[in-house]
């Protein structure tokens, strides 16, 4: 496996109004060869986006930003593991594809590009301006909770997942809890930070 090259943490640390001070979230950054359509989620250090990329494809974009980290190293380690992931994210169906991974230094942000995920309410058929990606929370939400057969299902898959793109590795996903709580609890299924 390649080496991931190390970034310049003088160049994250600054305080410059770039990297760590003017930023407006609402506003889409620029990604190369791609148009950010709209906001579709986020977190606490980043924002995702519908984007279409210059042959047309709808794609998922997340936007990491240096100024939502106190300090460069938990970025600098947020942006380690997902150029790691990008070259095994697609050895396994319990993985999102990550299609590229992209920097921006002066602007102070990463960013990665994925398959977008299906719709909610259409599927596959991707409606622009009312598109909200189909997740487990929100077909609980909506259903009811699983049956156990699903949620073993789903279990495994995400457990297997890993040891077959790294066999050896250990993985947060073996110890999370919350894994644990979607086999185990059937009748109170729930999904959190997924």
């Amino acid at each position: 496996m390649d080496q991931v090259p190390s970034l310049p943490l003088e160049r994250w640390e600054s305080d410059s109004a770039e990297s760590r001070g003017d930023t407006d979230f609402s506003l889409p950054p620029h990604i190369p060869d791609h148009e950010l359509l709209h906001r579709i989620g986020g977190g606490s250090y980043g924002d995702v986006w519908l984007g279409k990329n210059m042959m047309g494809v709808y794609r998922a974009i997340k936007i990491v930003y240096r100024k939502r980290f106190k300090h460069s190293g938990p970025f600098e380690r947020e942006l380690s593991g997902i150029k790691k992931f990008e070259f095994i994210s697609r050895s396994h169906e319990g993985f999102v594809d990550l299609l590229h991974v992209g920097i921006n230094q002066q602007k102070g942000y990463f960013y990665y590009i994925m398959e977008l995920g299906d719709d909610a309410q259409t599927g596959q058929t991707i409606n622009v301006d009312l598109y909200v990606p189909k997740t487990l929370g929100k077909q609980v939400a909506s259903r009811g909770k699983l049956a156990w057969e699903e949620c073993v299902q789903l279990g495994l898959l995400h457990i297997h997942a890993p040891a077959v793109a790294c066999p050896g590795m250990r993985h947060r996903v073996h110890d999370d809890h919350r894994i644990i709580g979607l086999v185990s609890r059937f009748d109170r299924f729930q999904i959190r930070g997924w």
